[in-house]
């Protein structure tokens, strides 16, 4: 057999021809308001076995912030905490006269915030809607 026939055989330069589709439902998914992410990124075995350390590598890892509590990167539990955080803002802007000019600036910023998040998450969903 020649080399040019038996590459001619494996070329797939048509595409796809169709698309099956099982009688099974699709998997369920969580909801996403719980998913938590993973603890650490997934570095391959070989990046690991070649990479060497680096200043910028020592500079990232130094900069890089501690996170005490995982669940604040699921994106309700972020959520209810900038809500907690906003209130908190809003009652110590009452107590504080001194400060309530910059407290509630902050407490402004966090509502600009959440009007953001709101607008993100619309888009998205109109988006998934298509």
């Amino acid at each position: 057999m020649d080399i040019r026939t038996h590459t001619q055989q494996l070329a797939l330069d048509h595409g796809l021809d169709r698309i099956i589709q099982g009688e099974e439902q699709a998997p369920l998914l969580p909801d996403q308001r719980s998913i938590t992410p993973a603890d650490a990124e997934a570095v391959g075995q070989l990046d690991r076995l070649f990479r060497q350390s680096s200043l910028e590598d020592w500079l990232e890892g130094e900069i890089r912030p501690e996170i005490g509590h995982r669940e604040l990167l699921s994106p309700a539990a972020f959520r209810d905490a900038l809500d907690r955080a906003h209130t908190m803002l809003r009652e110590r802007a009452g107590e504080d006269e001194d400060g309530a000019r910059v407290l509630n600036r902050c407490a402004r910023l966090l509502k600009d915030e959440f009007e953001l998040r709101d607008l993100v998450s619309m888009y998205r969903g109109a988006l998934y809607q298509g």
